[in-house]
């Protein structure tokens, strides 16, 4: 190509500026967010306790979790996890009837598998919950 005309080149050595797009314009393009780092919660921390319930697998309510905790507060330690911490709890109202309220819901938490196995690597090598 003789009469080809050279593209100028950025620092990276590509042409014009497409090798000095960050990470997160490029996940933009495509319409994927970079993922949020996740962290531990502090040990002996209720929102510690919580990731550690869900590591194991368990999709809990909050009769669960009062069982468990003597807590009502289990949607609160899941907000903390999920903004806070990074963690992306998962929610599905399930049906929770009773004769004065027919139509009534409680919320289910869960971990996606991969963040199950994520949690566990963590809270193993963080110490104690």
């Amino acid at each position: 190509m003789k009469n080809a005309h050279p593209v100028p080149k950025d620092k990276a050595g590509a042409p014009g500026k497409g090798a000095a797009i960050l990470a997160e314009e490029q996940a933009d393009l495509f319409g994927a967010a970079p993922e949020a780092p996740r962290t531990l919660p502090a040990p002996g921390t209720q929102a510690r306790r919580v990731l550690a319930l869900l590591a194991t697998g368990e999709t809990p309510d909050h009769a669960d979790w009062y069982a468990l905790s003597g807590s009502w507060r289990l949607a609160a330690h899941v907000d903390d996890l999920r903004k806070l911490h990074g963690w992306p709890v998962q929610t599905r109202d399930v049906l929770a009837a009773t004769e004065a309220h027919p139509g009534r819901t409680i919320a289910r938490y869960w971990l996606p598998a991969d963040d199950v196995m994520r949690a566990r690597v963590a809270l193993r090598a963080g110490g104690a919950s």
